[in-house]
Order: structure tokens, then sequence, then C-alpha cells
């Protein structure tokens, strides 16, 4: 069997392009790390200790801080996971209460149940023309925290996976007014505010906790973030003693040293990096324009969805208006374009682009595409009506908005505790989950323990297993049992 550093070795001499993270792109040859093991250390003297940071490391998070104009910086080496976790605890109490956008990351849900919170939902609004989540509408947030005036803290993912940026001003001021703290998950959009062709960032906007990947969309290694504190609600020592929890106590000065070489590239060279990328998205848009049966997301797709912006390095192709599905667009361009893609959701992929990709990369995709969506036109120009009907049916039941409005039964951590028992996932209907259940890529559960499966939930699951979906979470690997509250 092969061992894994020789199966790298060999993808990294394939040809296939990476529209995927991290956000390096492989590129970053004159990094200065060339025999890593060389400058693999722990705290000796000189290097400073990152749970006590007072000289050269301390240097390096004001750095960072300086860059994103934040009050203070925190390097992150457990990747955004570490700092969301640290964030939530921070500004909740043991079994306190959280409002959480419905569309957040697994890892904000890993500690609600740890810490037993109480979750409001506020759910996202729905793009169904391309079936994803739009962003969170600002008075949504102050409904509910008009009625529930015990939550403690709000957190938000902005922007989404695919690109879709809330209004994160307003909603920070409708947080504030009720002297709540507002947490961003920002680990897409850890580019923004380094160019006036992307979005601000959530530090600018007021947010008073920021969690940001550099390595999902600046060149960065993979597993490195950072955690930016602002204002005057959240205690800066709490967030520092929940870092030194949830992150491991012998952080890797690689690691480290990646963030750092990030950072010196946006101080260095964003400028120019930007430039280049913007125009290289701006010929990727005039090159596709035209496709006739893929659609590829705009701004204007998603104004009216609760978004405020849309991140140009997103690029959400749509198979809607074919008979085929994401995974099959996936695989298409990977087995026969060589290019890999970040994810497949059930009615499109999404691609990942940075500022450190090329501009070949750029044409290898733009033609691809164009010969897809040829043989796509070709293909659908060749069915009969009834198909084409079945299609627009497939289409409209295809849709995330089966595990929209969720009955929540019993708080995750009092779900996780019950007695339970493994059915199938048919012979879950109307039964209490007590395991995640989730798409990954991106990892945004789908069904939380403690919440009532329904027939919708069950029938769109078994859908997208069918279409070639990693469906995650539940014990059983193969995902045909959950776990279930005993009746």
């Amino acid at each position: 069997m092969q061992d894994l550093l020789y199966r790298l070795n060999e993808y990294g001499k394939t040809k296939i392009y990476p529209f995927h993270m991290p956000g390096h792109k492989r590129l970053l040859t004159h990094s200065g790390i060339k025999n890593p093991y060389k400058i693999d250390i722990t705290e000796i003297e000189g290097f400073d200790d990152l749970h006590h940071a007072k000289g050269i490391l301390l240097e390096a998070e004001q750095k960072a801080s300086r860059l994103y104009s934040s009050e203070c910086t925190h390097y992150l080496v457990n990747g955004s996971t570490s700092g969301i976790m640290s964030a939530i605890f921070a500004v909740t109490s043991q079994q306190g209460k959280l409002l959480i956008a419905r569309n957040s990351h697994k890892a904000a849900y890993h500690a609600v149940f740890l810490r037993q919170l109480e979750m409001i939902y506020v759910y996202p609004e729905f793009i169904s023309k391309f079936d994803l989540n739009g962003g969170i509408l600002p008075h949504k947030i102050e409904e509910q925290l008009q009625k529930n005036p015990d939550i403690e803290a709000v957190f938000i993912t902005s922007p989404t996976a695919e690109g879709v940026v809330s209004d994160v001003q307003e909603i920070a001021r409708v947080c504030h007014a009720f002297g709540k703290p507002l947490i961003v998950d920002e680990a897409h959009g850890a580019h923004f505010g380094f160019s006036n062709q992307f979005p601000k960032n959530s530090v600018a906007l007021g947010a008073d906790l920021v969690i940001a990947s550099v390595h999902k969309t600046l060149p960065s290694f993979t597993q490195t973030a950072l955690i930016h504190i602002n204002g005057d609600i959240v205690v800066k020592e709490k967030v520092e003693e929940y870092l030194s929890i949830f992150q491991t106590s012998s952080p890797s000065y690689l690691l480290m040293a990646g963030i750092d070489q990030c950072m010196e590239i946006l101080k260095n060279k964003s400028e120019k990096l930007f430039y280049k990328f913007s125009k290289n998205l701006l010929y990727f848009h005039k090159k596709t324009k035209d496709l006739h049966s893929l659609e590829i997301l705009q701004q204007a797709d998603i104004i009216s969805f609760g978004a405020k912006e849309l991140d140009p390095g997103k690029l959400v192709i749509s198979v809607k208006n074919t008979k085929r599905n994401g995974s099959w667009l996936q695989n298409e361009l990977l087995y026969h374009y060589q290019i890999q893609m970040e994810m497949a959701a059930p009615t499109y992929v999404l691609a990942i682009a940075t500022i450190m990709d090329q501009k070949k990369g750029f044409r290898k995709l733009q033609k691809a595409l164009r010969k897809i969506d040829k043989e796509l036109s070709d293909e659908m120009r060749n069915i009969d009506d009834k198909e084409k009907r079945e299609i627009e049916k497939i289409e409209a039941e295809n849709t995330m908005k089966a595990f929209q409005n969720a009955e929540v039964v019993y708080s995750c951590d009092k779900a996780k505790a019950l007695p339970r028992e493994k059915v199938t996932l048919s012979e879950a209907q109307e039964r209490i989950s007590c395991e995640f259940v989730l798409l990954y890529p991106p990892g945004i559960p789908l069904i939380v323990p403690g919440e009532r499966i329904k027939e919708k939930m069950i029938q769109q699951l078994l859908k997208y297993q069918k279409q070639g979906l990693s469906i995650q979470g539940m014990h059983d690997k193969e995902g045909q049992i959950i776990e279930v509250a005993e009746e």
C-alpha cells in the first residue's frame, strides 16, 4: 500500500489545476521553507510562546492586527474551528442562550454542545434559483433579540462558502443596540478589505469577534487562521483563556511562519496581487457570459435575498437548467479537464479563486465550461417535453428548503445524552436525532441532535446519497444508519 507522503508527492506532479483551498495554490516555492524539518522547533529561547506572547510572536500578531485594523488579533493554528469555539465560550455562560444562524459551520454547533447552550435559530434567506443560502436579514436578528432578552450573543456566517455576504454593519448595529456581542465566522473572507473590488471585512463593519481562515483564500498553510477582537463588549482575556484551551499547547512554528509570510505578502504586494486577481476574474466572466445551460452566480442574483454583496472570488456554477447534478459536473471537470473544484452541491459546483491563481487556470476553466455547456445544450435540445417537465419537477423538489424551520425538541447536549437506538434513514421519520447529519464540504449540519427528522429530510438525504454527495456526521460511515432517541 502506498503511504501518504508518496501519494502527495505523486499528486504534486500532476497537472490538475486546484480551484480549491488552500489559497496558496501550491505556488509559494519562494517562501523560504526548503526543508521543513530544519525549522520545525518548539518554544526555545528567542522564539516566544504563542500562549504567552511577548516577543517575536506578539510582534507578528500586532502586524496582523494593523493590517486588518483590529484592536487585537491572535494567530490560530488549529484552524478557524478553535477560534469559533473560543469566541462562543468567551461570550456565553454554561447553559446560556445563543442566537445562531442555522447555516453555521459544525464547529459552532460543537461549541454549543460543549457549552450546553440553548440555541435560537435565525434562518438565512433562500435563493431558489441556485439552491443556496442567501444572507441574514438584520430585522430577523432584531425580532429574536426582542423576543429573547436573555440571548447572550449572536453568531452568523458571512461570507458563506459560496461567497454570499450579509449586511454585517447593520447586524452589528442591531446587536449593539441590545448590548449583545456579534461573532462573525468570516472563515471564507480573510481576503476582504484589501481591495475595493472586494467586500469590506467584518472588523471594519463593527463585529466584536471575527474569525478568518487565512488558508482558505490567502497564501498560507492549511489549518492557519486569525481571530480579531474589537470593542468593549467582549472581555479580551476571556477569549485568550479559551484559546489556550482549544488550541494545542505545542503550536507549529511552521504554521505560524506561514501566517507571518502571508501577512508580509498582504503588507507589501496586496495592491499588485489583487489588481491581477480582479483582471483574471473579469476575463473569466467575459469568456463565460454567453453560456446557455450552465449558469454562474452573479451579484444581481443574490441582492433580493438578504445579501449585501457577493465575493467575486467564489465561482458558483449551476447545472439547474440541465438534466445533470453537481457531482456529475465536478467529476467531468476533474477526469476530462484536470480541474479540481472545491465542492459539489446537488445543483452546483464551487470554485475558490484567490490572489495566487494564474490566468492559465481561469483560461483552462472557462474553456472546459464552454465545451461542457455546448454538450449539455445539445443534450437538452434532444429531450422531449415530457422529460423537460420531469426535470423541472426534480428541480423544484431538489432544494435545501427541506431542512429549514427545524422542529427543535431537545437542546443539543440533552439529545446527545438520551438513550438511543439505531434505525435506517427510511425508518427515522418523526424520530428525534441524536446525531449530526451534514453535507461535507462545507460542513453545515442539515440535522442537529435534538431536532425531529421529517419525511422530506429523509427523501432529500437519500437523493443526495444517490447523487454521490458525502453525507457525514453519523457514526455509520456509509450514512445508512442514524442514531435516534428511544421511543
